[in-house]
């Protein structure tokens, strides 16, 4: 639902939920600030430290769960919840009499916590993508999703005329926009595939899966090359195969959401699968019984 109020218009009246989140937002930004509308939306996909956080939480705990409780842990709708937010967090975007400002909204009660960046009016009448109903607009360095309707909304509560964007003088520096806060990576926007949406996360947990089996296959054929029985690898390797799969599921999440250049991203996937088949190597040797002649 969209919050809004525009001074002196023909808007219809604003439900108590509607009321709240403009009254947070003023709150938020101060009665000085004028708080004429204010609309919810999303920041575009990226990888972040609560993420990171998140994945790695939940791998302590499967790997804790399973090597000393003997369970396996299924990750909920809450963690897919929170681990959605960390991606794709929630903002708002309040339009003020001096220019907007994007607010952090709070991950349980959806309601304006913090001023995070200002600009000025002219970022609304400059979209930077639109698709399916959405605008993407960029406050500061960083891009907010909203509903084409909730953008509307928010043009007409500017107080003045819509911006007039002049001609570049002969000898004037042109303008430079913000960056995105991807600057470095090899895309403009993340392609469906990268997307952190439930689907393809479900997705991509089962890709991480089928290369962890890939993995400890590899390392079989290994082990039976240094002429050990990998049919019979100890119960001690338990916990080292554990951490195989976390360290393969990482490198590939980070491959799929770190918002960063391809080079670097092959790296980090690189770096945690070969870490992986190294020691999934070195486990299969330690571990097995030699081959009986």
């Amino acid at each position: 639902m969209v919050a809004s109020q525009i001074e002196q218009s023909q808007q219809p009246p604003l439900s108590s939920r509607q009321r709240r989140e403009l009254q947070a937002a003023r709150k938020a930004m101060g009665e000085a600030a004028a708080v004429r509308a204010f609309a919810p939306g999303r920041a575009t996909a990226r990888w972040s430290t609560g993420a990171s956080w998140v994945v790695g939480g939940f791998s302590v705990a499967f790997v804790a769960a399973f090597v000393f409780l003997h369970v396996i842990l299924v990750p909920g709708a809450l963690v897919f919840f929170v681990l959605f937010d960390a991606v794709k967090p929630r903002r708002g975007v309040a339009v003020t009499a001096t220019g907007i400002a994007e607010l952090k909204l709070s991950t349980l009660s959806g309601r304006p916590s913090s001023v995070l960046a200002t600009t000025s009016h002219a970022a609304l009448h400059q979209p930077v993508h639109h698709a399916n109903g959405r605008t993407v607009v960029r406050v500061g360095g960083e891009d907010v999703s909203l509903r084409d309707r909730d953008l509307g909304l928010l043009q007409r509560a500017i107080p003045a005329a819509p911006p007039q964007f002049l001609e570049p003088q002969p000898g004037a520096v042109p303008t430079q926009v913000p960056p995105r806060p991807d600057t470095h990576a090899d895309v403009a926007s993340l392609p469906r595939w990268r997307e952190p949406t439930v689907l393809w996360i479900l997705a991509h947990v089962g890709i991480g899966f089928g290369l962890f089996i890939a993995i400890v296959a590899v390392s079989n054929v290994v082990g039976a090359a240094f002429g050990r029985n990998t049919n019979e690898t100890s119960a001690e390797a338990t916990a080292s195969l554990w951490l195989i799969f976390a360290g393969v599921m990482a490198g590939w999440m980070l491959f799929v959401y770190r918002r960063a250049a391809f080079r670097t991203r092959m790296w980090l996937l690189g770096a945690f699968a070969g870490g992986a088949l190294l020691l999934a190597c070195v486990v299969n040797v330690l571990y097995s019984p030699p081959v009986a002649h």
